[in-house]
């Protein structure tokens, strides 16, 4: 009967081991094609344009990468009429970058971003990017700068490399449909350019809703990060006054930490908000010598506070006039007052609301030699 009990567990056993050495759903990965970066683009005629990037797991291929572009009138439909054109199976798992054409961006994206939501295969953990032009022809240029790493790596290493240093912002997947399902806050993505020998990040594209209405240069960037309160390592030069020139005409900072703090009232029933940011700043360059002196240390840092100050300004009435709440001071209005939010249409209050910004400057460390 012992003998009987053991021989039963034994097979149990190694019934239950079958579960759990593998998955059922295995796939060689010589035989599917893993896509790194995905570019949709609409077309006049109603159509979609979709394009995949995978690597080649292949040594004996010629081409690192390649690229499959189909037109559908859905993703879903594009994706299996690529699967019926190519020798792989395609599988978006590891898609690292999801790019929108210029002119898509413009017509809204949410309707092209919804199987990425919906479906558990696709990465919430994409960037969404938005392409200057069209979203394929960035993938077909990618594809022959040989001297640069794979498309689909590049173009991630490239985002992450500027959203450290403040030229767009960090925008994944998970992110924009959070900003785009919340009333009070809009999206903004990064930008990028495509060259004939190279892939340049040219700042962000401000969103009204899933809409493209606007875009912002890496320094209007760089200013958008500080107002919504971002960590970055940044760096910004300015031209300096002739009261503080010396044998250079500009001074380069390193922005090392930035504390935000949001001042908030009601004004005859509208809302008014002041961004006060005090940051710390290195001298990275200056061209003078007199960073030592008390006097002209200070007159330095109320330049810098200005100049700043008038930068954040400045771009804050190009996202108010492009109607993009990318700071999100609507969820600030809602959760001060919310039987006024009740009232309000955000939507055509938001760009004539008082939204002021002021920067103070401290600077932390001018150089080891002044």
């Amino acid at each position: 009967m012992a003998k009987e009990q053991i021989s039963i567990l034994i097979a149990l056993c190694l019934f239950f081991a079958g579960f759990a050495t593998g998955c059922w759903n295995e796939a060689i990965l010589e035989q599917v094609g893993v896509i790194l970066i995905a570019s949709i683009d609409q077309l006049p005629n109603g159509r979609i344009r979709l394009a995949d990037a995978a690597p080649v797991i292949d040594p004996n291929a010629e081409d690192r990468i390649e690229i499959v572009m189909t037109e559908g009138t859905t993703i879903r439909e594009c994706r299996e009429v690529l699967n019926r054109k190519t020798g792989r199976e395609l599988v978006g798992g590891k898609i690292q970058s999801l790019v929108f054409g210029e002119a898509t961006a413009q017509q809204g994206i949410r309707p092209h971003m919804e199987i990425f939501a919906r479906d558990p295969i696709n990465p919430l953990l994409a960037w969404v990017v938005v392409a200057e032009g069209e979203g394929s022809v960035l993938l077909q240029k990618g594809v022959t700068m040989e001297d640069k790493p794979a498309i689909g790596i590049y173009i991630s290493e490239l985002l992450e490399n500027n959203a450290n240093t403040g030229q767009t912002v960090r925008t994944l997947v998970y992110q924009f449909e959070t900003a785009f399902y919340t009333p009070g806050i809009d999206p903004v993505t990064p930008m990028i350019r495509a060259g004939e020998t190279e892939m340049v990040v040219i700042g962000s594209a401000l969103f009204d809703s899933d809409r493209m209405c606007g875009r912002l240069d890496n320094t209007q960037s760089l200013m958008l990060n500080l107002l919504m309160g971002k960590k970055i390592d940044g760096r910004l030069s300015l031209k300096m006054p002739e009261s503080l020139k010396a044998s250079k005409d500009y001074v380069t900072i390193q922005i090392v930490q930035s504390k935000r703090k949001i001042q908030k009232s009601l004004k005859q029933g509208q809302p008014s908000f002041l961004i006060e940011l005090a940051m710390e700043v290195n001298i990275e360059e200056a061209g003078t010598t007199k960073l030592l002196e008390p006097e002209f240390l200070k007159k330095m840092e109320q330049f810098l506070s200005d100049s700043l100050t008038d930068h954040l300004q400045k771009t804050i009435r190009l996202i108010q006039e492009a109607g993009c709440d990318a700071i999100g001071t609507g969820l600030i209005a809602k959760a001060s007052w919310f039987k006024q939010w009740q009232q309000w249409d955000w939507k055509k209050l938001y760009p004539k609301i008082d939204l002021k910004a002021s920067a103070k400057v401290n600077i932390r460390n001018s150089g080891a030699i002044s």
